[in-house]
């Protein structure tokens, strides 16, 4: 029994995003739908496959371990279906690099009779329709939304101290002239007579039972009425909100913050999924950062390299006395231990280097130009 490849029955590339896969599941949805095609078969099954491409591909779990099967030994195999006794055990078969179907190969998924049930076709494991389930089965429950990932800008300064800012984000949630349902209000809506309400369908092939969304109300349980003008039938928009978001102290540029249950609502009662948003920094005037480390430049004039001199810096926490050393060299590196970033991982703070730049005089008065030349003779210095 052949297997089935979801990807291209979607018409998507293996890399594609779950955007980019949900939007095509709707236009395909859409163009196939029983209300659109009454009496077209062709349609009608095209549509099922549609929704149970999306089925898995939709969802990040059961996409990832149908990736596995895909690239792995699966679906090379699995020609005969079940061993002797129909029910028993698999049969092996040569796989995808002449591998083989080993027992152990199924460690690690999840409801991985879920996936075999749509790829290759099984049903439920149950006796006939509506029968036990024990093993294999389609499940239609609840999913998690999608997470958005989004950027978020901040000063350099709130990145030091923390603090709290407000984001601004799109999400798609609840259509709020239908509810959710996808239908005008007022249209008009019964309950869907192929599911009795229920959203999906089980029929019997040979001893086992597979359930499937119901293709005529696409899950939804209600029938009728016309697409909503808010949303166009689809039971979401497009909305935007501010959330808080705490920032860190500390945080570094290309940081990302997690902020739970504010990414795409869920489906079928699933939990929304989260906001993770990617920190960038602004630049500062004066200072620059590596990691904990803060990094700025003091200029001093010749004098004051030659002799030595306490000199007024600006650090994060303000203004600070720093000794420049009798004969401090231009580009020579000084220390304010402490006086850096604090930490994101572990206790205390970074520290402050300061680079000292020395300013030679451009021009020099009579006075001074012979101060110079006395200093040299004294020195012993060409000049």
């Amino acid at each position: 029994m052949p297997a089935k490849d979801y990807y291209k029955v979607l018409g998507v590339s293996k890399t594609a995003s779950n955007k980019e896969i949900r939007d095509a599941y709707r236009k395909l949805a859409k163009k196939y739908h029983p209300d659109r095609n009454p009496n077209d078969k062709s349609a009608e099954e095209k549509f099922k496959s549609v929704q149970e491409a999306y089925d898995v591909l939709g969802d990040e779990t059961k996409r990832k371990q149908y990736d596995q099967m895909r690239d792995g030994a699966f679906f090379g195999g699995f020609g005969g279906g079940f061993g002797p006794g129909g029910q028993g055990g698999f049969r092996p078969h040569p796989g995808a690099g002449g591998q083989q179907f080993r027992y152990e190969d199924l460690s690690g998924f999840g409801d991985l009779g879920d996936l075999f049930s749509s790829i290759f076709g099984f049903g439920g494991m149950g006796r006939g329709a509506g029968g036990p389930q024990a093993g294999f089965g389609t499940h239609f429950g609840p999913m998690r939304g999608e997470d958005i990932h989004a950027e978020i800008e901040i000063p350099f300064e709130q990145a030091i101290s923390g603090g709290k800012t407000t984001f601004q984000i799109a999400r798609e949630e609840e259509c709020s002239r239908c509810g959710g349902t996808g239908t005008e209000p007022g249209s008009g809506t019964q309950t869907c007579p192929t599911c009795n309400g229920r959203g999906s369908v089980a029929t019997s092939q040979g001893a086992f039972s597979i359930s499937r969304p119901c293709p005529a109300c696409l899950g939804r349980g209600v029938t009728g009425g016309r697409p909503c003008s808010a949303c166009g039938g689809q039971g979401v928009a497009a909305h935007t909100r501010s959330i808080a978001v705490k920032i860190p102290a500390g945080v570094g540029n290309g940081s990302k913050i997690r902020i739970a249950g504010q990414g795409q609502k869920g489906s079928q009662g699933g939990p929304a999924g989260d906001l993770i948003l990617t920190v960038r920094v602004r630049e500062h005037a004066k200072f620059r950062r590596e990691g904990s480390t803060i990094y700025s430049d003091v200029t001093v004039n010749l004098a004051q390299a030659v002799l030595g001199a306490n000199v007024k810096v600006e650090t994060i926490d303000g203004p600070v006395n720093l000794r420049i050393p009798p004969g401090t060299q231009p580009g020579r590196k000084l220390r304010l231990k402490g006086k850096g970033v604090k930490k994101v991982h572990g206790n205390g703070r970074g520290d402050h280097i300061v680079q000292v730049d020395v300013r030679i005089p451009e021009s020099l008065g009579d006075a001074e130009r012979e101060a110079f030349i006395k200093f040299a003779d004294t020195a012993k210095l060409s000049h």
